[in-house]
C-alpha cells in the first residue's frame, strides 16, 4: 500500500514517501525489491502513486517516455487509468511553477488545488499524523524565528514519516524514506534530497588528533550503514542507494526500469562513476565514512 505525504510550505512543495513494493511471489522481500514512487518527471513536474505498483506503473510509463506533457494532459491521463483499474491505485500530482499547486486523484476523482494531502496506508498516515504533532514542540524549539517556520514544518515532516518506518507498527511502510522538495537551496525545481543513515558507531574518545565521528562497527556487530544518493541536476527522476557495509549500490531509475539496478562490489566512489559511465547522469550525496 505504501505511505505518501505531501503539502505546501509557503512557495515550497515537500512530499516523503517510503519505497516498499510487496512481491507476493518472492520468498523474501527486501528493500530491492522497491521502488522509487515519488517519481520527479521534471523540474516542475513530480508524480506519486500508492496502491497496486503495477497498475500505477504501467500508468506512469507514457509520462515518463514522453517530454512536456502539461499539466491538464497529466492529470487527465492518470484519472483515466485509475479508472480503468477500478480506483485501485491512488495518485498525487505536484506542480512547481507558475505557482506551486498539489492535485490528488482518489476514489474516481481528481481534488484540485489542495495545501497538503496523502495517499496509501490510512493507519499508517494516522500514526504519521500522530508524530508530527507529538515533535511540535520540540521543533519549535529548535527553530525559534519566524522566518524558519517552512524548515520546521519540514523537520516534523521528515521526523514524523521515518518514525513511522522505524517503529514497525505498519509493514505496508517501510524500506527507504525518500524526500522531495521543489524549492532547494538551488532554487530549479524538484530534487530528491540526500541522506545518510547509520546505525552502530564506534565510541570516540577524546583525542587532539583529527578522528570521525562515523565510523562504523563493522558488519559482525551489526553495523548497516547506507547512503541516499541523488542527481546533482533538478528535474531527474533518479535515485541511487549505497550500503556501506555490502559494498552495494542500487539505482532506482524508472524512466529505464522499476526494479532497482544493482552495482555489486563497488565503494560509493565507484557506484557514483559506475552511473554515470552506463547512464550519464551524476548522482551524490552525504557521504557515510
Amino acid at each position: 500500500m505504501s505511505l505518501i505525504v505531501a503539502r505546501i510550505i509557503e512557495d515550497e512543495i515537500r512530499i516523503v514517501s517510503d519505497t516498499k513494493v510487496t512481491n507476493y511471489s518472492a520468498v523474501h522481500n527486501t528493500p530491492l525489491n522497491g521502488s522509487l514512487k515519488c517519481v520527479v518527471v521534471s523540474p516542475a513536474c513530480c508524480v506519486s502513486f500508492a496502491g497496486r505498483a503495477g497498475l500505477a506503473q504501467v500508468a506512469m510509463t507514457p509520462i515518463l517516455k514522453s517530454n512536456g506533457l502539461g499539466r491538464a494532459s497529466i492529470t487527465e491521463h492518470l484519472l483515466r487509468e485509475h479508472l480503468a483499474e477500478g480506483c485501485e491505485t491512488d495518485f498525487i500530482v505536484a506542480f512547481a511553477d507558475p505557482q506551486p499547486t498539489l492535485a490528488r486523484i482518489i476514489a474516481g476523482q481528481i481534488e484540485e488545488n489542495v495545501p497538503s494531502t496523502w495517499i496509501g496506508d490510512q493507519p499508517a498516515f494516522a500514526t504519521y499524523q500522530e508524530h508530527y504533532h507529538k515533535f511540535e514542540q520540540r521543533s519549535k524549539t529548535i527553530f525559534t524565528a519566524d522566518e524558519f517556520r517552512w524548515l520546521e514544518i519540514a523537520t516534523r515532516m521528515s521526523d514524523a514519516f521515518r518514525a513511522v518506518i522505524e517503529d514497525h507498527k505498519h509493514p505496508s511502510v517501510s524500506d527507504f524514506a525518500i524526500t522531495v522538495s521543489s524549492k532547494t537551496a538551488e532554487a530549479d525545481g524538484f530534487r530528491y534530497l540526500p541522506s545518510s543513515i547509520g546505525f552502530e558507531f564506534q565510541p570516540v574518545s577524546n583525542t587532539t588528533e583529527e578522528t570521525s565521528l562515523l565510523r562504523p562497527l563493522g558488519v559482525a556487530s551489526g553495523s548497516y550503514n547506507y547512503s541516499v544518493l541523488t542527481p546533482t541536476r533538478s528535474g531527474i527522476g533518479v535515485l541511487g542507494v549505497h550500503f556501506l557495509e555490502g559494498r552495494l549500490g542500487a539505482l532506482f531509475y524508472p524512466r529505464i526500469q522499476w526494479e532497482p539496478i544493482l552495482f555489486r562490489n563497488t565503494s560509493i566512489d565507484e557506484f557514483i562513476n559506475a552511473v554515470s559511465e552506463q547512464f550519464d547522469v551524476s548522482i551524490d550525496s552525504i557521504r557515510h565514512y
